[in-house]
């Protein structure tokens, strides 16, 4: 069985959100906004400033992820060093 996000029963125009799709959404969603968003403005923008003088673990992991992101976009060609086109 094919599991679907949204429904649309029979002929109807409307279509229906069920509860556990609502919240693989909902999930998408906030992952898109709170990590993947911030990693990729990280990766953009050269890293400015002093370090904070205590690193928490989340702190560790984000910069092992920018410098990943920043290693894997210019194995991509992908460099914050070019223009964006308009």
């Amino acid at each position: 069985m094919e599991a679907s996000l949204v429904e649309k029963p029979g002929r109807s125009r409307r279509y229906l959100v069920p509860a556990e799709a609502a919240r693989t959404i909902t999930a998408l969603c906030v992952l898109r906004d709170q990590v993947i968003g911030p990693l990729v403005a990280g990766v953009r923008v050269p890293h400015q400033g002093r370090p904070p003088k205590a690193w928490t673990r989340v702190d560790r992991d984000y910069e092992a992820l920018r410098v990943g992101m920043q290693t894997l976009f210019g194995d991509l060609g992908l460099t914050a060093n070019t223009p964006m086109a308009a």
